[in-house]
């Protein structure tokens, strides 16, 4: 029982010394804040005043930087997905039938997205691939991964590095339109690239 009362007084002292410091505490920040609204501060509390305005001051400068370098990312992100789908819009990529070897006219397409994105080294690209619902499900979703595979094995090829690309196949689980007629089923098969930052 003596033990029990023990702790209890230990902690009840606890909490007042908590209370004493954050007491303190507050009272030196108000007569800080206080002393510099009259200008009647010890020389060394307008130093510290002076160090911390600094330290905001270069937050908020590094800060702007990084917004602005985060929009001219995503600016010139949104100038290269542009160009990449005024591309795709002329002719899409095209493999031979149930097959991930790529024709001859696509792979003119991709030399003209390769130099694309040698002009801008630090941005990353996801390669997508898609597939109409015709076959089955797994079969789909693998020709689509093999396709995509040939398309960032032909960009590394043409001098892309690696390490920017990412290559995903997803089958025919996100249609464009749907698939009930001839015209739609070719719509969703297709390559995609997203340019996704640095």
């Amino acid at each position: 029982m003596n033990r029990n009362k023990l702790l209890g007084i230990l902690l009840l002292l606890l909490i007042i010394l908590i209370m004493l410091c954050t007491w303190c505490h507050i009272d030196k920040v108000v007569q800080k804040q206080m002393s510099l609204r009259y200008n009647s501060t010890p020389r060394n509390e307008v130093n510290i005043s002076h160090e911390n305005n600094d330290v905001q001051l270069k937050q908020k400068a590094l800060h702007r930087v990084m917004v602005k370098k985060d929009t001219k990312v995503q600016e010139e992100a949104r100038v290269i997905q542009e160009k990449i789908q005024t591309l795709l819009s002329l002719e899409h990529m095209h493999f031979k039938s149930n097959s991930s070897t790529i024709t001859d006219k696509s792979e003119e397409m991709l030399y003209k997205i390769s130099k694309l994105l040698k002009g801008h080294p630090h941005q990353l690209v996801e390669i997508e691939g898609h597939t109409d619902n015709s076959g089955n499900n797994d079969l789909n979703l693998k020709l689509s991964q093999e396709r995509v595979d040939s398309v960032k094995k032909a960009l590394i090829h043409l001098g892309i590095n690696a390490q920017r690309l990412e290559a995903i196949g997803y089958g025919a689980t996100e249609p464009l339109v749907s698939n009930d007629t001839k015209e739609n089923r070719q719509i969703n098969r297709r390559v995609e690239f997203k340019i996704i930052g640095e």
